[in-house]
């Protein structure tokens, strides 16, 4: 397998662990709307702000503890468009 394959499944496998993480930790579901936005477009900018939340790698880019930082998820997404809505 290549390094960048291996590279892009270690961070699959640490963003999926940090969502069930951080939602086994939530006591309410927060869900961010924005209305006219694709099903892939939402997925796209979900993505994109979790990569953004996520420390996973140290200098040499190698997967260290993982840290998921809510604020900078909730930045990403509000400055994007979607709005809060609490479960």
């Amino acid at each position: 397998m290549s390094r960048s394959r291996l590279g892009a499944l270690a961070w699959a496998i640490c963003a999926f662990g940090a969502l069930a993480i951080a939602g086994g930790c939530a006591t309410s579901r927060v869900v961010y709307e924005r209305d006219g936005v694709s099903p892939e477009e939402r997925d796209r900018d979900e993505q994109a702000c979790l990569r953004s939340a996520m420390n996973v790698a140290d200098a040499r880019g190698v997967v260290a503890n993982v840290q998921f930082d809510r604020d900078v998820y909730a930045h990403c997404m509000e400055s994007r468009g979607y709005t809060v809505k609490s479960q």
